[in-house]
């Protein structure tokens, strides 16, 4: 049990530094999952939508090279699955009068959940209403899929795998990999 949680929560500090370098937080961590929220509390840089599908994409880097350097040092490595979507969603304090914390909820926060089971391991999956955004669309390569059920939904949903970005995107990723992984390695995070 020590070792499965300092495993996760190895790779969850990964995550946490990758939101935080995005402008989004962890919302809250799920068993080995991580919930990631963009554009709240405060309204935030127009671009929270971009910010939310390079934040899956420097993730899943960042899982990359940290695997490459446990396997050197023939420690056990771990896959993720990253599902994105966009919309409204309702945030606040919700709970009981006894335990509150800040939150999201609403149609776009499960289907993004219901998204993250959706891609192969080590892919990025986002929403067709998500890849047709003008931003996103100008910096990500995205591959079109089919359209799916996910679980508690009527009607498909048309996932797009996001393959890689734009040549500004990818220089930022491997700027941002960097000081990621010095802030870290020097605790200063």
């Amino acid at each position: 049990a020590h070792e499965v949680s300092q495993l996760l929560n190895d790779y969850f500090t990964y995550i946490d530094q990758a939101a935080y370098q995005c402008d989004g937080h962890v919302d809250k961590y799920m068993g080995d999952c991580a919930m990631l929220v963009f554009g709240i509390p405060a309204t935030q840089k127009e671009e929270h939508e971009v910010n939310a599908v390079y934040c899956a994409l420097l993730i899943q880097r960042i899982i990359e090279r940290l695997n490459q350097e446990r396997v050197k040092r023939g420690a056990v490595t771990v896959l993720f699955r990253v599902g994105v979507n966009c919309g409204l969603m309702l945030a606040g304090n919700m709970g009981s009068r006894s335990r509150m914390e800040y939150t999201v909820l609403g149609d776009t926060v499960n289907t993004a959940s219901r998204l993250a089971t959706v891609p192969s391991a080590g892919d990025v999956v986002i929403t067709e209403s998500t890849a047709i955004l003008p931003n996103i669309a100008r910096k990500f390569n995205c591959q079109k899929g089919e359209a799916i059920t996910l679980k508690g939904k009527k009607n498909p949903v048309i996932v797009y795998r996001v393959d890689n970005a734009s040549e500004e995107i990818e220089e930022k990723l491997q700027r941002d990999i960097g000081i990621i992984f010095s802030n870290i390695e020097a605790g200063s995070y």
